[in-house]
């Protein structure tokens, strides 16, 4: 009798330690919170000329579905160059909305927003639309790759553009950048 206790009791353990260890769960939720962001530094030389340029850029967001998120951001960059030095700050609003599963861990995304630029050498606003693709490397830590701009409109102090870029893209890598982002 008392080894048939100790026994269901032994089973009653194990049980529960095979419940604790359930696989994590990858992905996003309605009310999930995440902070995230890049850093980029840039040094070319072109027609003799040296320049370099640094950014970072952290974002703040949560996700209003399973697939839909929204997203604020804060851009500091500095371009140095010979003759003159600029700078500019920016503001944005985004929306990505993640369409597509590749595998438990892997997401691929379509993001559109708008930015409100100002600094050197003028101040603009920036709607844009680019896709990228999301890994989660744990259940809390995902590494985001936007991949290529699809199309850019920006209106500034002195004129605007607009650049549809599907189909343009020769090497979607030489234009891609890479983050992190922080399930919170």
């Amino acid at each position: 009798m008392k080894n048939l206790i100790l026994s269901m009791a032994f089973l009653l353990v194990a049980n529960l330690q095979v419940q604790a260890q359930d696989k994590p769960s990858f992905g996003y939720a309605a009310g999930d919170l995440f902070l995230a962001g890049s850093f980029t530094i840039h040094n070319e030389e072109v027609a003799g000329v040296d320049y370099s340029m640094s950014e970072i850029a952290p974002k703040f967001g949560f996700f209003v579905s399973d697939s839909w998120s929204v997203a604020f951001s804060f851009n500091l960059m500095s371009i140095d160059m010979p003759e003159k030095d600029m700078s500019s700050t920016s503001f944005g609003l985004a929306a990505r909305n993640y369409f597509m599963q590749l595998g438990d861990k892997t997401n691929v995304y379509l993001e559109a927003g708008i930015d409100f630029v100002t600094g050197d050498p003028e101040t603009s606003t920036t709607l844009g639309a680019t896709f990228g693709i999301n890994h989660h490397i744990s259940d809390k830590i995902t590494l985001d790759f936007t991949l290529a701009p699809l199309m850019k409109y920006v209106a500034s102090d002195k004129d605007s553009s607009f650049d549809f870029q599907i189909g343009r893209v020769n090497n979607i890598w030489s234009a891609a950048t890479l983050g992190i982002q922080f399930k919170l």
